[in-house]
């Protein structure tokens, strides 16, 4: 008796123990994940946020991580298995995040990216109308509704009956509405209203003899363009302040770079023994840079866009689109690196 009782012990310690070792090593594994997925390395963290979920399948901030893994390593618009699997997986550990938290806003945002990307609009589309019934005053949320009720109603490959249009349409313009009241400045936002009023004016048929229905053809581009002016404006506003905003920092940081600067010269040599300064500043500015050019096309672009929106191909697609967006890649030079 006494034995059974001693094994009954030991047994209640060696499962502790295990337990304990399961918990420290799911913990370990999401630290070395959560580093890697910081250096870019999505594949390793990958490996270590899975194994993390293996020790402790109740380690949700594992599996939400493994699946933000897995779309970061998938590539819109590119053909393969290796894609296929990562678009897989992201979406079977997002809606396994959601079967514990269906709350979870950043796993129902990660399904409605995957779903937006290939071409799965309509679940997209719910999983960013479930976001904003569980985040109402997030401006993010609202725009997204807006912005995916256009690339619904955009698509003429769908046949879609006017009303339901006219319905997408309707409730784009009220949750873009209610992004720009959360956030007075959202441009993006003021560029989707654009891009509704136009498609709401395409309801109505160019060459009607109606003259009523011609009239608010003709209000509803010029609201169109209305919109289109004040993102415009909106747009080069937010890149002054940012701008501006860039140049207090940068102001700040000049006598801490001096110092700096000073102290590196001292202690660091390039090549040939050329001195090399490691500059914090360079690289601020640079990024601001790059963020005021990116501003500069995007509302080229949108111009572009909304002059020739109309503009239809023979089967009916759009005439004038963008592209969509790849990670961004290094290019080598193999000539250049020859000459040299």
């Amino acid at each position: 008796m006494r034995d059974k009782k001693l094994f009954f012990v030991l047994s209640a310690f060696l499962a502790l123990s295990m337990s304990g070792c399961d918990y420290l090593g799911a913990r370990d594994n999401l630290n070395k994940g959560v580093r890697a997925y910081g250096e870019s390395d999505y594949q390793g963290a990958a490996e270590f946020f899975e194994e993390a979920t293996q020790l402790d399948p109740e380690l949700i901030e594992a599996e939400l991580y493994l699946g933000m893994a897995y779309l970061q390593q998938f590539i819109p618009g590119a053909v393969g298995p290796d894609n296929q699997r990562n678009a897989d997986m992201a979406v079977q550990t997002f809606q396994s995040v959601l079967q514990g938290d269906p709350d979870n806003t950043t796993a129902l945002a990660g399904l409605a990216s995957i779903y937006q990307n290939t071409n799965q609009i309509d679940l997209a589309r719910a999983s960013y109308v479930r976001q904003v019934e569980i985040a109402p005053d997030d401006p993010v949320a609202h725009y997204s509704v807006g912005s995916v009720n256009w690339m619904i109603v955009f698509n003429k490959t769908i046949e879609r009956e006017p009303e339901e249009i006219a319905s997408l349409i309707e409730e784009g313009q009220m949750h873009l509405d209610r992004a720009l009241e959360l956030r007075e400045t959202y441009e993006d936002a003021m560029s989707y209203k654009n891009l509704l009023y136009r498609q709401a004016a395409e309801l109505i048929p160019e060459d009607t003899e109606d003259e009523e229905a011609l009239a608010q053809r003709e209000e509803l581009l010029a609201m169109a363009d209305d919109w289109f002016n004040k993102a415009l404006e909106t747009r080069q506003r937010n890149a002054e302040l940012a701008a501006a905003g860039l140049a207090v920092v940068v102001t700040k940081l000049q006598s801490n770079h001096r110092r700096y600067a000073t102290v590196s010269k001292s202690n660091v040599n390039g090549p040939e023994g050329r001195e090399t300064i490691e500059d914090p500043v360079t690289e601020l500015l640079r990024v601001g840079a790059q963020q005021l050019i990116q501003r500069a096309v995007e509302a080229e672009l949108a111009e572009l866009l909304s002059q020739h929106g109309g503009r239809r191909t023979e089967t009916g697609n759009a005439g004038v689109v963008r592209n969509g967006y790849l990670p961004e890649r290094e290019l080598a030079n193999g000539t250049l690196n020859w000459l040299q």
